[in-house]
């Protein structure tokens, strides 16, 4: 190549050289550009993929409290409508009792009432004799006044001092309930219970000779508290002595126990309500042979 031609020649190439990579950065600067372009956009994607993803996760647990409350609140409601519709039905059964009660004891007083005037003329003749459970019999009615000798707090003692009244009376059966102050008064000294028993017996027999003569039982107290002696809750070992004294003397025996209930006593839980009475009356009228 001529001399002269070189220059030109190297500075085409050079131009071409250029040329090539100025393209190649613009085409590189391109890509570079289009790359970024499209990561931004697929974060932006993910970006509201994952709001949404959140928004929805909100959602459902949200959903789930809710629907846990009203599952809640639904049983809370539940229980209580249970509560109430079982203190309802424990209110109308107490209503129902209480009203069977009253329907039972009005049916007894009745039965008791309709023989009340039938009971008087029975023991017409006769003499109850006793503390505050015989003068019961006054109070509710159930006797004559003539046929009745008590009188409130009563003990053996007392009742000796009533040994003339009770001959002038003249009776043709005579029916004890006494002893049961003197429980108190002996404290426990059953043989000097024994002692005054005997001696009370021994004289009434001797005032109304060939005169028939019962003993009843006496009742058992339910509230020792009220009574505020503690040889009270020993009547059963009383009345064994009362059966001894009846059996020395050939005098009967009137059972009591089996006529009480609970709801006949009194609220002191020793004296009787009216129930008790008309039980009572029928078996010392039927010991008696008066019915």
């Amino acid at each position: 190549m001529k001399k002269k031609w070189i220059i030109p020649a190297a500075c085409a190439v050079l131009l071409i050289v250029l040329i090539v990579l100025y393209v190649k950065g613009f085409c590189h600067s391109e890509r570079a550009e289009a790359d970024i372009s499209i990561g931004r956009v697929l974060l932006a994607e993910q970006s509201e993929q994952s709001v949404e993803d959140a928004a929805a996760q909100i959602s459902a647990v949200q959903g789930a409290r809710e629907e846990a409350a009203r599952i809640q609140r639904e049983a809370e409601e539940a229980a209580l409508q249970a509560q109430h519709e079982a203190e309802a039905a424990a209110q109308a059964a107490a209503e129902e009792a209480e009203r069977q009660a009253y329907f039972e004891q009005w049916c007894a007083e009745a039965d008791a009432m309709a023989e009340a005037d039938q009971f008087k003329a029975v023991f017409a003749g006769s003499l109850m004799i006793g503390d505050s459970i015989a003068y019961g019999m006054l109070q509710t009615d159930l006797m004559f006044e003539s046929s009745v000798v008590a009188e409130i707090g009563a003990n053996l003692s007392d009742l000796t001092d009533l040994i003339p009244e009770v001959q002038s009376r003249n009776p043709s059966h005579i029916f004890l309930y006494c002893g049961f102050n003197d429980i108190g008064m002996t404290n426990g000294d059953k043989e000097a219970y024994y002692n005054d028993f005997v001696s009370y017996i021994s004289q009434l027999i001797t005032a109304c000779p060939g005169v028939p003569i019962y003993i009843s039982h006496l009742v058992a107290p339910l509230n020792l508290d009220t009574l505020e002696n503690a040889w009270y809750g020993e009547v059963d070992q009383y009345n064994a002595i009362i059966d001894q004294v009846a059996a020395e003397y050939g005098l009967g025996v009137i059972e009591t126990a089996d006529l009480v209930k609970e709801e006949y006593y009194y609220k002191d839980g020793y004296h009787m309500l009216y129930p008790f009475y008309p039980k009572w009356l029928r078996r010392m009228a039927e010991a008696g042979g008066l019915m």
